[in-house]
């Protein structure tokens, strides 16, 4: 749905194929946004025209993604819950890398429910149950706990 928040009311409406269950939203560049759809393994592209909101198109993932983002290179990271991970994909589905509690050879996530990108390419993924917040570099290999976090 997109809200006025001048007028305080809603402006256009759209109905994705598939329930996104626990709804996790992207913005990009451009007037586009990405949904994560976790039950169905789909991330659907809703495009943003003035004061209209329309369902752009939908891809099939092999992956439940919760949270998503988008990196400075047009690629999507995405976080997973099961198996706890974080995977860089392109538009077109095609999964570039991951990180996950394996290849960093520690447990590192534990339930990766939001993703962040900064403008310098670094990526940001909250473990909330743990609370922490973990950077990874943006072509996923180097890592650090950048905060623990007190969440309420």
């Amino acid at each position: 749905m997109l809200l006025d928040s001048v007028k305080g009311r809603s402006e256009s409406k759209v109905t994705l194929p598939s329930s996104p269950g626990q709804i996790h939203v992207c913005l990009f560049a451009g007037g586009r946004i990405a949904v994560t759809a976790f039950s169905s393994k789909k991330i659907q592209f809703c495009r943003v025209d003035g004061e209209t909101l329309s369902l752009d198109r939908s891809i099939d993932v092999k992956i439940e993604g919760e949270g998503i983002a988008e990196c400075d290179n047009g690629n999507l990271v995405v976080s997973c819950l099961n198996p706890p991970k974080v995977v860089m994909m392109t538009m077109d589905r095609r999964v570039i890398d991951e990180m996950d509690n394996k290849k960093a050879g520690k447990y590192l996530f534990s339930d990766p429910y939001f993703v962040a990108t900064s403008v310098s390419g670094n990526i940001f993924v909250s473990n909330v149950c743990i609370k922490t917040i973990i950077q990874i570099g943006h072509r996923l290999h180097e890592y650090r706990r950048a905060a623990r976090c007190r969440l309420k």
